[in-house]
């Protein structure tokens, strides 16, 4: 497809420093690539190319659209993390990282050779407790309710919440030891280590473009600025704001769009949604009380469908996708993962065939390979962003509409994304 104007000219800009504000469906990894395209059709080096992406997904997709460009091998492109450690690992750096698998192996260890209250069954509830505190699907005090405050108590010793305030005799390591003793650093640490390298060097970056800008960290943050780019093109969208509980602060996209140095530009045609879905999406969206207003609008004609029910309701619409058996053609999307249980045994019982993709659980690479089979896909709506659909079922506490005293932001933009994955049909079940 043809880029259209507006799209056009973002692409081209001579602007040195660009911010993009992209809507969903708008096509931002379309104007990414092509923005790396034109770069070395004018003649960059792509050695002297960064392309920083969220996801490993992200990153895979834009290598896959970029596989026929000349060269294109010597440009980096990868997420913020992987590109930190090839450099800190190209300069002589040695350290392993604690992915999720080695911190849970380093906590069973240690349960197992000083834990006096705490099991393994202990901690696997915590595990998934805490993913749900993160999601805020639940609070702190499910944490208080499920365990006694011994129990409580060593895990956070486990963890190194207490560095300087347990027994020690009892207690002489922690995962904080631990890792310190095996040179295991976090991902954290990483982004501080090769920062603090950049800035030892005076590190000078050619061309960086950094893509879902609304989900870095400060310290991510603090990186970027680190790389010292001579031209920037920065991409996101602030409605899609959903990584709060991963430490994104979409005040970082908000303050540089409003930057004088920057040159902003806005995606706002929306390719992917029929026009009754996008409408619906707006109108989730425009309760949120800390986004820009922007004209983002539907270039599609299908008015689209969209139904609003209750859960208690989910057997009428599963009778209806059993008797198109177009499985492939439906995703279900969950607020948390514990509803995924639900949905997975309601399919049982019509026989439909599904696969379950919980956030975190199921590496971006899989989920491509498995989307063309033809299974019914239930996804948390945060594992399913950057994805489509033609048909979407919104399971979940996801009222559209709420009094501004109980509005919360962060739940409006995650059902902003979970309504714009669906193409022609979207089901809001509440």
């Amino acid at each position: 497809m043809k880029l259209d104007t507006n799209q056009e000219q973002i692409v081209n800009s001579t602007a040195k420093n660009i911010i993009v504000s992209a809507g969903a469906g708008s096509g931002k990894t379309r104007v990414l690539t092509e923005r790396v395209k034109h770069l070395i059709d004018i003649g960059v080096s792509p050695e002297n190319i960064v392309c920083i992406t969220f996801t490993n997904k992200a990153a895979n997709e834009m290598r896959d659209r970029l596989a026929d460009v000349e060269g294109i091998g010597d440009a980096f492109i990868g997420t913020i993390h992987s590109f930190a450690n090839k450099i800190l690992k190209a300069s002589g750096e040695r350290y392993d990282l604690l992915t999720a698998e080695k911190e849970v192996e380093i906590v069973r260890y240690l349960i197992s050779k000083y834990a006096k209250y705490v099991t393994h069954e202990d901690y696997m509830k915590f595990l998934d407790l805490r993913h749900l505190i993160k999601l805020g699907a639940k609070d702190e005090s499910a944490l208080k309710e499920e365990f006694t405050p011994s129990i409580m108590y060593e895990i956070n010793v486990f963890y190194g919440d207490k560095p300087n305030s347990y027994d020690k005799k009892f207690y002489p390591e922690n995962l904080y030891t631990v890792c310190k003793r095996r040179g295991i650093i976090t991902f954290d640490e990483l982004l501080i280590k090769c920062t603090n390298y950049f800035k030892s060097i005076n590190a000078k970056i050619e061309y960086l473009l950094v893509d879902e800008l609304q989900d870095i960290g400060m310290n991510e943050y603090g990186f970027i600025m680190a790389l010292n780019a001579d031209n920037n093109f920065f991409v996101g969208d602030d409605w899609q704001a959903i990584y709060k509980f991963k430490g994104g602060d979409v005040r970082i996209f908000l303050n540089i769009m409003e930057d004088p140095k920057w040159t902003a530009y806005y995606l706002s045609a929306n390719y992917r949604n029929a026009t009754n879905i996008l409408d619906i999406a707006k109108t989730i969206i425009m309760q949120a009380n800390d986004i820009m207003d922007k004209n983002v609008y539907a270039t599609r004609l299908e008015t689209g469908e969209v139904t609003v029910d209750t859960r208690s309701n989910l057997s009428n619409y599963l009778s209806k996708i059993k008797k198109d058996k177009n499985y492939k053609d439906w995703f279900i999307l969950v607020r948390v993962n514990k509803d995924i249980y639900e949905i997975s045994q309601k399919l049982e019982e019509f026989d439909i065939p599904y696969i379950t993709f919980k956030q975190g659980g199921t590496s971006n690479e899989e989920l491509d390979s498995l989307m063309e089979e033809n299974t019914v896909k239930i996804l948390t709506v945060h594992t399913s962003k950057g994805l489509e659909n033609k048909n979407v079922i919104l399971y979940g506490n996801f009222p559209i509409k709420q009094k501004p005293y109980c509005r919360n932001s962060d739940e409006r933009k995650i059902m902003y994304v979970g309504c714009t994955r669906a193409m022609d049909k979207l089901i809001i079940l509440n």
